[in-house]
């Protein structure tokens, strides 16, 4: 049952280092050693904060080269199918030119679940956390491949090009779903 995550992990690698710019990829001599920065992904009511400089630099003086930083996908893009929320955009780039700025590359990592809260019910549901499966019911819907190739499309043309970018995780751990969103229909259409 885990095969597909070993292949989708499989593929992933192979696309994210293909599509890496050679001064990103690790040397012999500088292999990536790296750690989630976990903070992004959470509602703004319930601790949202990206990196400060005091983090980056902490990180560098241990030597991490590589973050993954996961987003949510509610805070990003606050209706499907809609424009990318320029307060949460201008983090994530900070977050990038930060990274950069020290020799870090960054995995920009969907950390939704395969699911995703409309506005409304994601603030009045008390729910912290983007995509929280426990928060299943009304306002939560299990996003198409379609939602999620545009929201990726949107993603690699707002941040695509900046330096600090090592690659894409398209969505962390996707569970519960209907078979809409699944790990070879993301490589697919995403």
């Amino acid at each position: 049952s885990h095969l597909w995550y070993k292949k989708t992990l499989v593929i992933w690698l192979v696309l994210t280092l293909s599509a890496c710019p050679v001064g990103l990829l690790p040397t012999a001599s500088d292999s990536p050693f790296g750690v989630n920065l976990s903070g992004p992904e959470f509602s703004p009511w319930n601790g949202q904060q990206f990196p400060t400089v005091a983090n980056w630099d902490y990180l560098q003086t241990k030597g991490v080269n590589f973050v993954r930083l996961p987003l949510a996908w509610e805070s990003l893009q606050p209706a499907l199918g809609g424009a990318l929320d320029p307060t949460y955009s201008a983090s994530i780039a900070t977050a990038l030119s930060r990274a950069a700025a020290r020799g870090m590359s960054v995995i920009l990592h969907l950390h939704n679940f395969a699911h995703y809260f409309d506005q409304a019910h994601w603030v009045s549901s008390g729910c912290g956390y983007a995509g929280n499966v426990a928060f299943s019911g009304v306002g939560v819907s299990i996003p198409t491949s379609a939602e999620l190739a545009d929201l990726w499309t949107r993603i690699v043309r707002a941040f695509g090009a900046m330096p600090g970018v090592g690659g894409w995780e398209l969505m962390n751990e996707p569970q519960g779903n209907n078979g809409s969103l699944v790990p070879g229909k993301q490589l697919l259409f995403a």
